[in-house]
């Protein structure tokens, strides 16, 4: 977890065809450590990465994480918690040791370029579309985005400065051929 002062770094992917917004991070694999699976489950989900190196994994080892939360709720969670200049030092090893991304045109040396930079990709098998900031102190358990804003942002991709959204579901059909009941499929 990236964090500073007022909001952390996450990631959006679909869940069950649900776009969700969560954390970097994932399972272990066969015998390794901890630390390993998440900086090759974060490096994986922010460079869309599918073999990590070795080299890279025991280098990321030298930027020590601020904070480490454990939770023991039916699955044993560990999180490490880095700090935005953290995350320039974890960026600038990786830089060292990855050659491309198809996420980024240009490798990301801060939490900005992370955010702003990064290409929408949501293809099959990338694990993460989009880059966000998210509140630190958000204490909401559900968030919803009312049909208005994504009406907004359908008009925006698709340069339609007068397209009306009275007709929400029609209109988001008529262009996408999704229903809004199974996912919108907008790339957002």
């Amino acid at each position: 977890m990236f964090v500073g002062d007022r909001t952390f770094l996450a990631g959006m992917q679909r869940k069950q065809g649900q776009l969700t917004i969560s954390g970097f991070g994932g399972r272990s694999l066969l015998n390794e450590h901890w630390r390993a699976t998440a900086f090759r489950e974060t490096v994986e989900e922010i460079f869309h990465i599918t073999d990590v190196p070795s080299q890279l994994l025991k280098a990321l080892e030298s930027v020590m994480p601020q904070q480490i939360l454990l939770q023991n709720t039916p699955v044993k969670y560990i999180t490490l918690v880095y700090t935005y200049d953290q995350l320039r030092q974890f960026l600038h090893i990786c830089k060292k040791y990855l050659r491309a991304s198809p996420h980024f045109t240009r490798f990301p040396q801060s939490a900005e370029d992370l955010v702003h930079n990064r290409l929408c990709v949501e293809h099959k098998g990338a694990e993460v579309s989009n880059i966000v900031y998210w509140p630190r102190y958000f204490t909401g358990k559900k968030v919803g985005v009312s049909d208005d804003i994504l009406c907004d942002i359908v008009k925006l991709n698709h340069n339609l400065d007068t397209a009306l959204c009275s007709d929400y579901d029609a209109f988001i059909v008529g262009l996408t051929g999704a229903s809004t009941s199974t996912g919108l499929g907008l790339g957002i």
